[in-house]
């Protein structure tokens, strides 16, 4: 359902943080990742999982889909898509040598806290649906009508909204949570 998902989302239960940590305001961008990927001549080893309309399920991996093409185009003010822990940690990894800073991937517990910054609702602007394109990129009515889908689509999940973006958005678009992340 398009509320909590009682398979993953709930109970909700408190969680001990035992670091400091740092967070990035924005997504790593496309032209961030590929400065990384020149710089390293890194070859990354993911291709995109694309969306079975048919099914309702994520198919498999395609190669004929990465980061550079996760087939539609991109600016490179865009988040990177269609990179895997181990392209992920690759980067996180080079950026640490150049900040002179341990950079470390979040973990699930730290993610949750930066997300929501510090609420206990569903997202971090409330749990109202139809406000979402004003807080965050999501698969709304812009996404529906790209892909061909009823505005009902995907089982309730579209939101009834417009954010103008139909798929990703430039990192920054809209406002930041109360943490200053984007």
């Amino acid at each position: 359902t398009p509320e909590r998902d009682a398979r993953n989302e709930t109970p909700q239960r408190r969680v001990v943080i035992e670091r400091e940590f740092a967070v990035s305001r924005f997504e790593v961008t496309r032209e961030e990742f590929a400065e990384f990927v020149e710089a390293e001549g890194y070859a990354p080893e993911w291709a995109c999982k694309t969306w079975d309309f048919e099914a309702g399920t994520w198919g498999k991996r395609d190669t004929r889909f990465t980061w550079e093409d996760p087939g539609f185009q991109q600016g490179a003010d865009h988040p990177v898509l269609c990179v895997s822990y181990t392209d992920a940690r690759a980067y996180v990894d080079w950026l640490g040598k150049h900040t002179g800073q341990p950079d470390l991937l979040l973990t699930d517990a730290e993610w949750e806290y930066a997300a929501r910054a510090g609420t206990t609702t569903r997202r971090y602007w409330g749990d109202e649906r139809e406000s979402a394109c004003q807080h965050a990129n999501v698969t709304d009515l812009d996404t529906a009508e790209r892909l061909g889908l009823e505005p009902d689509g995907l089982d309730g999940h579209v939101f009834p909204c417009r954010d103008g973006h139909a798929l990703t958005a430039p990192v920054g678009s809209f406002p930041p949570n109360a943490l200053g992340l984007h």
